[in-house]
């Protein structure tokens, strides 16, 4: 598991988006997106147990319970730091769709030593800026950790930008259920080529 991009979802205590440089990093969710295994070589009947289905509003066992910073909200949605599943779901593509996108442009060369402590970070206002587009989850900020060396890392095993994109941002992505005590969240792509995991601020 590698921790490649930080989604800062923070928000005021009024309840209202932190924007620009207010969200700290205590409101940084790190997810890490996995190149070691293949998600399809996770047993198909283990995947098939680990796929959450939403619970509906009518007030299910276990709505309110909270493990770590995961937890459900009154609706029964999956909720992270207060930040519901659904919004995190569409900022880390965003996100990722928007830094992998961005860093064609860039041209391939090795990777240096400094390129590991390299951090990216951009803004994505609701509204939409002259360098994202508008969108209808909150205010968040996108950090991308090593840009760079992720690129070396994905070429290496074989990962084209295009099929990295299209198998991370083109669909919805599924929830998982949570398999430990740690209060991630983790989330599959539908072609089962990757998994996304929710990390703490300090073990990213």
């Amino acid at each position: 598991m590698e921790a490649e991009g930080a989604v800062g979802l923070s928000e005021a205590g009024d309840g209202s988006p932190l924007s620009g440089d207010a969200a700290s990093d205590d409101g940084d969710t790190v997810v890490g997106v996995s190149y070691g295994m293949d998600a399809g070589d996770m047993d198909a009947a283990a995947r098939k147990a680990f796929i959450t289905e939403m619970p509906s509003s009518s007030g299910q066992p276990g709505q309110g319970k909270k493990i770590g910073h995961r937890g459900v909200d009154a609706s029964g949605e999956t909720t992270y730091k207060k930040t519901t599943s659904s919004a995190l779901k569409g900022a880390i593509q965003l996100g990722i769709g928007y830094t992998v996108g961005n860093l064609s442009s860039k041209p391939e060369r090795d990777v240096l030593m400094q390129d590991f402590y390299v951090v990216e970070s951009i803004f994505f206002p609701s509204e939409g800026s002259n360098l994202t587009p508008a969108h209808h989850f909150p205010d968040f900020r996108f950090k991308t950790y090593a840009p760079v060396a992720f690129r070396y890392f994905r070429e290496l095993f074989g990962i084209r930008p295009d099929d990295y994109l299209y198998s991370l941002c083109n669909e919805p992505l599924i929830e998982l259920s949570n398999p430990g005590a740690s209060g991630s969240v983790f989330y599959l792509t539908r072609d089962d080529e990757f998994i996304i995991k929710t990390v703490m601020h300090k073990g990213g």
